[in-house]
């Protein structure tokens, strides 16, 4: 398996993001990669009972263009006050097919990103798994998040386990995107341990994605206490956790996902395509206009930049003449 290498940018917004920007300038034939002036949803947002807190922007100005998922998330946020929100699809709805076959019978293992980040990791419990079901499969494979494919420690002692990984997502790699659909075009089933958009992407991609019950591994508070931001939001550590953890209400509303053997696992392609946007994906005149790549959206991007700046001004001249 020769799946596309690191290409290490330079993150100036959330479009940067595992590559989106250069997947899209490339699409669009552009000869450089623009800055873009609003924000791209990443993540795949599994709950209903949404808050502005779940999209990361809180502490947006309301008049930043956005672009969500699906129409539901967009009249969400309209609702909320923010003035140009687009129902965009995620950004892996984007990425096109790739060459790579799939091969039928191989698993693909997806543990959290790293212990760095979330608390949890590759345990031991779940390395032993991996060796004792290899046999059921023509081929099994570990997916390591970028910190613990760097990792050397670890990485050494899959080599002494004889155990395979390949390197998985990196948010700082303009390749990440094109490579995790290499990936998931690739591997025939697909499980991991912990709930997240990879669930979503895999199975769009067309895989039969699984969560382990019998190794399901909870986030710890400090994968998330860490943020200010997050600790700033009353409650919004809790219902993280709770959003992450509470694996008797992730089953009741996904019950296909959760097996005893990833042999279990089913297709839930269709049910990916809706969840995942795919029917919102904008046309390059209107992602072009959104993410600020044209003239007059640049222009518009500078007026409203300049516009937050000065009322953020008044605001403190006003809250400095209240103190005096």
């Amino acid at each position: 398996m020769n799946f596309l290498t690191q290409k290490k940018i330079q993150i100036r917004n959330e479009v940067d993001h595992y590559g989106f920007s250069y997947l899209l300038s490339k699409r669009f034939n552009l000869k450089h990669v623009p800055k873009s002036y609003a924000c791209f949803s990443h993540g795949w947002i599994w709950r209903t009972d949404l808050k502005v807190e779940d999209f990361g922007y809180s502490f947006s100005p309301r008049k930043l263009p956005i672009v969500v998922a699906t129409r539901y998330q967009q009249n969400f946020l309209l609702h909320k006050g923010f003035a140009t929100v687009y129902a965009g699809g995620l950004p892996f709805a984007y990425v096109e097919k790739s060459s790579f076959k799939r091969r039928p019978g191989s698993l693909l293992i997806m543990p959290p990103h790293s212990a760095q980040l979330t608390g949890v990791g590759l345990d031991s419990k779940l390395l032993d798994y991996i060796e004792d079901i290899a046999s059921y499969f023509s081929e099994i494979c570990v997916s390591l998040h970028v910190h613990d494919y760097e990792n050397q420690e670890l990485t050494n002692h899959l080599k002494k386990r004889n155990i395979r990984f390949i390197l998985g997502a990196d948010p700082i790699d303009a390749n990440s995107l094109n490579r995790m659909r290499q990936i998931f075009d690739y591997f025939d089933y697909v499980s991991s341990t912990i709930m997240g958009s990879h669930i979503l992407y895999a199975a769009f991609c067309g895989c039969k994605v699984s969560l382990l019950r019998t190794h399901l591994q909870l986030y710890s508070r400090s994968s998330f206490i860490n943020h200010t931001m997050l600790q700033s939001i009353p409650g919004h550590v809790a219902r993280m956790l709770d959003n992450f953890n509470n694996f008797p209400s992730l089953e009741s509303r996904f019950p296909w996902l959760f097996v005893n053997h990833p042999l279990e696992s089913i297709q839930m392609t269709e049910w990916a395509i809706e969840e995942i946007g795919f029917s919102n994906l904008l046309s390059k005149d209107i992602m072009m206009d959104v993410l600020g790549w044209t003239l007059r959206s640049r222009v518009r991007a500078l007026v409203r930049a300049v516009s937050f700046r000065v009322n953020l001004a008044v605001k403190a001249c006003r809250f400095s003449n209240a103190v005096d």
